[in-house]
Parts: structure tokens; C-alpha cells; sequence
């Protein structure tokens, strides 16, 4: 009786987890939706700098490592081309990078090394 108590009481943990991870997503979703309404209508501008893309990587990286951890993925850098600057607003990427790093090892089922980026700068035609 009491094993079944405990049975029970896990997978109402695991499912409570599961809805509280969809629901960060969905208001991460809802989120994104508001921003690109507001930049559609000019509320909200999008600044352009010069910015290290390398560094924000290891970066969104370095703050994912601990749930990545308790996971049992590891998320590992490779080094990328030569040319690592680009130009955007760093402060609109990096939601990006860690809804798609979040996404992977949400999803990613056995322990694994995840993410190995090495980006190569593509040629103008």
C-alpha cells in the first residue's frame, strides 16, 4: 500500500514537472509573439551593434551547464571560424540560443554531449 502511495506520488511529480516545463514554454512563446508584434509596429527597435558572437554562445553555454548537468547532458563548444564578430542586437539573440539549448536537452533522452557548434562563414554569390 504505501510502495503504491509512493508509485503515485512520482509520477504526480513527473507530470507536474511536465506541465511546468510546457507552461514556460508556452509563455516564452506568448512572450516572443508580444516582441515581434511590437517591432512590427515600430514600439520596440531593434538595435544594430558589432558584437562577438563566439563570446555569446559560451556564455548562454556557461548558464545552461547546471541544467544540462542535472540532466545528464553535456553541452560542449567547438571552436568556430575565424571571423566570430557579427552584427545584431546580442540582447534579441540570446533568448534564442537559450530556448533552442533548452529545447535540446529538454528533449534529449539518454546522457549524451550535446551542442558542438562550429559555425563557418558562408560565401556572398
Amino acid at each position: 500500500m504505501m510502495k503504491e502511495i509512493k508509485e503515485e506520488s512520482q509520477h504526480f511529480d513527473d507530470y507536474l514537472d511536465i506541465i511546468i516545463d510546457e507552461s514556460d514554454r508556452l509563455t516564452a512563446m506568448i512572450e516572443d509573439m508580444l516582441l515581434m508584434s511590437k517591432i512590427q509596429a515600430g514600439d520596440d527597435i531593434i538595435s544594430m551593434e558589432s558584437f562577438n558572437l563566439e563570446d555569446l554562445l559560451i556564455s548562454v553555454i556557461h548558464k545552461l551547464n547546471l541544467f544540462a548537468k542535472s540532466r545528464h547532458v553535456e553541452l560542449k563548444y567547438v571552436a568556430m571560424s575565424p571571423d566570430k564578430w557579427t552584427n545584431g542586437d546580442p540582447q534579441k539573440i540570446i533568448p534564442s540560443f537559450f530556448i533552442i539549448l533548452c529545447i535540446t536537452v529538454s528533449n534529449t533522452l539518454m546522457k549524451v554531449q550535446v551542442c558542438s557548434y562550429q559555425l563557418k562563414k558562408m560565401r556572398r554569390t
